[in-house]
């Protein structure tokens, strides 16, 4: 096997097991987006959600799907202005609701496909 064919081999596996950890890596930005928007300021679960969607994001762009790429990083962007407001992701609600929707509509998408 060539080190060409073993890249594409070990790329394809990664892309595998990217799809395959897609439904639990979405749960967790779930519980994290909760934890965010449902107290006062929780600075930690922000980062943290800040920081899976940043990762997730370029995974998914790495695998092939633009989809969800896209949305993480819109999601990601709306996390990242109420870090820097200082606001309460609460209070920036409608926003990063719609945000959220669209990313949940682009992964629950990619999952059936």
């Amino acid at each position: 096997m060539t080190g060409t064919q073993q890249f594409e081999h070990a790329m394809k596996a990664l892309g595998a097991k990217f799809s395959g950890e897609l439904p639990h890596k979405l749960q967790e930005i779930r519980h994290l987006y909760f934890a965010a928007t449902q107290s006062a300021h929780d600075d930690a679960s922000l980062n943290r959600l800040y920081l899976t969607l940043h990762g997730l994001a370029g995974a998914a762009r790495t695998f092939g799907h633009p989809h969800i790429c896209d949305a993480a990083r819109g999601l990601e962007l709306c996390v990242a202005e109420a870090m820097r407001s200082g606001q309460a992701p609460a209070s920036a609600s409608a926003t990063l609701q719609l945000a959220m929707d669209k990313f949940l509509h682009a992964c629950v998408e990619q999952m059936a496909a």
